[in-house]
């Protein structure tokens, strides 16, 4: 029994720990992309990796670097894993910003070159 206790416990918490990574690199890519969405990819991927050594976070594997500085420089939100961004990820300043820029751009009475049907 105790085993087994001892199992589940050490379950949780390295649930726990990949859930506070996960929190913590979506949080790093929100303040990137407000900060650095007009900014070429090399230089978000030097960002990238200075937060998350600055954060104490593992390194990244340099594919994802990359795909996460892709995303940032074509302003839009990389999303870490599935419910990593919830409508409360918005709360902080830079993430409300950046949402409003996206709305802006998905509204064709704001940017209605982006929304004219191609013939």
């Amino acid at each position: 029994m105790d085993a087994e206790f001892s199992r589940d416990h050490q379950a949780q918490q390295e649930l726990r720990a990949r859930a506070d990574l996960i929190t913590a690199q979506q949080q790093i890519i929100v303040d990137l992309l407000e900060e650095m969405h007009d900014r070429p990819p090399p230089a978000i991927e030097q960002a990238l990796r200075d937060r998350l050594t600055e954060s104490g976070l593992p390194d990244a594997p340099r594919a994802w670097i990359s795909a996460v500085a892709s995303e940032i420089a074509d302003d839009r939100l990389y999303v870490v894993a599935p419910g990593s961004v919830s409508g409360g990820a918005f709360s902080n300043a830079a993430a409300d910003r950046a949402r409003e820029r996206l709305e802006r751009r998905a509204d064709p009475s704001v940017n209605p070159v982006e929304h004219t049907p191609k013939l």
